[in-house]
């Protein structure tokens, strides 16, 4: 079985709407190579990870807070790729997510907030950057 993690990369980099936009530059936040410059990618970060307990132990299912920050140079281009993300992570709902070979199962996927950012230059370019972050919950058995 997939990480969340991997099926989540697997699921944003093979959506069309979202892979026309970043082609494959979908990272977890810390791993966004210097590289990417000014192009569009999408970074990602688990802020939190539960795992649900009854009264026999380990329900085997993990609640996850999950932000998406859609980046780009420009404050329309991020909530372009926001939209896409949140249109497509809204529509898989529950189920098998991520690669079908190796799929993490889904057990409800729902949209939680949208905020927006801006990143202002760090050298004499004058291009910022801007950030849309998308949070979600996720319900994944593990």
């Amino acid at each position: 079985m997939a990480t969340i993690q991997s099926s989540l990369r697997y699921h944003l980099v093979n959506t069309a709407a979202i892979s026309t936009l970043i082609s494959t530059r979908a990272y977890a936040v810390g791993e966004v190579p210097e590289s990417v410059g000014t192009s569009d990618y999408i970074a990602w970060q688990i802020v939190t990870d539960a795992l649900q307990k009854h009264q026999g132990g380990s329900a085997g299912l993990r609640e996850l807070l999950l932000r998406l920050h859609c980046i780009s140079t420009t404050e329309r281009g991020a909530s372009v790729l926001a939209d896409a993300v949140r249109d497509s992570l809204t529509a898989q709902g529950r189920g098998a997510f991520g690669d079908p070979a190796t799929p993490t199962t889904v057990r409800a996927m729902y949209e939680e907030i949208t905020t927006s950012d801006y990143e202002p230059p760090t050298d004499a370019s004058q291009r910022g950057m801007h950030s849309t972050p998308v949070d979600f919950t996720v319900w994944y058995l593990e």
